[in-house]
């Protein structure tokens, strides 16, 4: 059964330019040339054939896909784009500066046509992914040239985890609290803004114990009963780090003209109660989606459905999107940069914590 790593810190090559002009990264920038990128970062997503696989691959066989790696081989590394499998790697990392950070950024070749070599134009630098701290856009940065050029890659570096519940978490649904294993297409779930709406797709996923050892990104986030504030949760709540939970606070007011947002709980860590929770065996990750994003009650705490986004979609198995697709066939078509409406404003990552630390600077719970 394959496995999939989303990469939320991502922007298109063609975002970027080095010394004012596109910039093609078969070779890295050059030390001293100035690099830039503008707009937003999105996701892209990587698909493990192999359900022990822990490296994003890199370029030992200057750039071709390996044979143990192409499509149909238990190897196969690749990322879906425009509804098609392609061959992906990450080439190597170059770093910036703007004299007093630097930024550390993968570049990922794709074989956009498949044919085994990452030579085509296009191909080079297709994504990249900013490693760390993401450098702010529109600014100009001094390159540091290459940093690492590595045969493979931890996906803990760098690695994306799946938008999920953890088994055992009760759900508050048409016949009151009932664990998300239980839950299936159909049923009726109590939704904040609006009431019971049918479950449109659910799926699941097992992360073992030698997994979570080799990839310690996909331990779930523990939030501690009351942690939130307010009695919220009623008992510990544990969801993979990139679900986002409801905050709602003055200091949410102040920091971005709503009262509530929603946060990745991976980025709430500074939060007292809150913790990655290092301590379980194995996880079984639940996740299930409604017509539109929605707030459910989850453990008593305010937290979001799968979020259909271009990129989470990609995040599934391909039987489990086909299914998606069936259900919701405007996704299929949908470009790349179109999303639909979040249920609330969706913090990125340091918004979130820049949110968390000000909670924490005032001594004040995260929900009201």
């Amino acid at each position: 059964m394959a496995i999939y790593y989303n990469y939320t810190q991502t922007i298109f090559g063609t975002q970027s330019a080095v010394n004012g002009s596109g910039f093609t990264y078969n070779v890295a920038p050059p030390r001293g040339a100035i690099w830039s990128y503008s707009g937003s970062t999105t996701s892209h997503v990587v698909r493990e054939e192999d359900d022990n696989a822990i490296n994003y691959n890199g370029d030992p066989t200057n750039e071709t896909v390996s044979p143990s790696q192409v499509i149909g081989q238990p190897g196969q590394q690749t990322t879906n784009i425009g509804g098609t499998e392609r061959h992906a790697i990450m080439d190597y990392v170059f770093e910036v500066s703007d004299g007093t950070n630097v930024y550390q950024i993968g570049v990922v070749d794709v074989d956009l046509n498949n044919d085994a070599d990452l030579n085509d134009a296009g191909e080079d630098g297709y994504y990249l992914v900013f490693i760390g701290d993401v450098p702010p856009p529109d600014t100009p940065l001094r390159s540091l040239g290459i940093d690492s050029n590595s045969d493979a890659y931890s996906h803990a570096s760098v690695g994306g985890v799946l938008v999920c519940f953890a088994a055992g978490t009760l759900i508050e649904t048409h016949m009151g609290q009932t664990a998300v294993e239980r839950l299936k297409a159909g049923d009726l779930v109590m939704t904040r803004d609006a009431g019971l709406q049918k479950i449109r797709w659910i799926g699941s996923r097992t992360v073992s114990a030698a997994a979570l050892v080799a990839d310690p990104k996909l331990y779930p986030i523990r939030i501690k009963a009351g942690a939130l504030g307010n009695d919220t949760p009623s008992r510990d709540l544990l969801v993979s780090p990139q679900h986002r939970v409801l905050v709602r606070s003055k200091i949410a007011q102040r920091m971005f003209g709503t009262n509530e947002v929603l946060a990745a709980a991976k980025q709430l860590l500074e939060a007292k109660g809150i913790d990655v929770a290092t301590d379980i065996s194995d996880v079984t990750y639940y996740h299930f989606t409604f017509d539109t994003h929605q707030i459910v009650t989850s453990n008593g705490a305010q937290t979001e459905s799968l979020y259909l986004g271009p990129m989470a979609v990609q995040g599934i198995s391909a039987e489990a999107r086909e299914e998606i697709f069936s259900i919701f066939p405007q996704l299929r078509a949908r470009s790349g940069f179109c999303a639909p409406d979040g249920a609330r404003l969706l913090l990125n990552g340091r918004q979130a914590r820049s949110l968390a630390a000000r909670h924490v600077k005032n001594n004040k719970a995260l929900v009201l």
